[in-house]
Parts: C-alpha cells; structure tokens; sequence
C-alpha cells in the first residue's frame, strides 16, 4: 500500500524531498515527514493513495489547447503530461 499526505482545504498533495515521488510507503513514514516539516495534522492529512484519487482529490476543469473540448482532471495532475499545455502537444 501507499499512503499520500495532502492539505485538508486543498486535496494538493505534499512534496517531498524528492519532488518525483509524491508517495510513501507506510503511514508511518507519512506521519513521520507530517512531523519533519512540521506541518500541522488539523491543516494535512494521510490516506491511502487509492482512496485519495478515487475519493478525496479534487478534480478541476481544463480546456483542450488543441480542440477547445472542456475536460476533468485531478488538482494534482502534471501539467506537462496534460492536454491543456502547450509541452503536452510540443513534445
């Protein structure tokens, strides 16, 4: 299992020390970060990473650069991996 640690207000997850790697591989480890950045439990919380993306994570409206369609994605999606920016169509 892998566990997200996220802001409460925003569902935006937490970046780590390594900002590729926005999971951990215990809850225990994500508490122990929580504590490391000194980061408040009532301000970001813990889940597990299946139920944060299928449940909590808010999900935002986006426009397609080419096509002009409206679409959903997550608050926390790359943006260089998403239709809506110019990276995504260049590469």
């Amino acid at each position: 299992m892998a566990y997200v640690l996220y802001n409460i207000e925003t569902t935006k997850l937490v970046p780590t020390a390594d900002r590729w790697v926005k999971t951990f591989r215990s809850e225990a480890a994500a508490k122990s970060a929580r504590t490391r950045n000194k980061l408040s439990p009532f301000e970001y919380e813990i889940a597990e990473a299946s139920k944060f993306y299928a449940e909590i994570e808010k999900k935002e409206v986006r426009k397609n650069l080419m096509s002009g369609k409206e679409f959903t994605v997550g608050v926390n999606a790359d943006y260089a991996t998403c239709p809506s920016s110019e990276t995504y169509w260049s590469s």
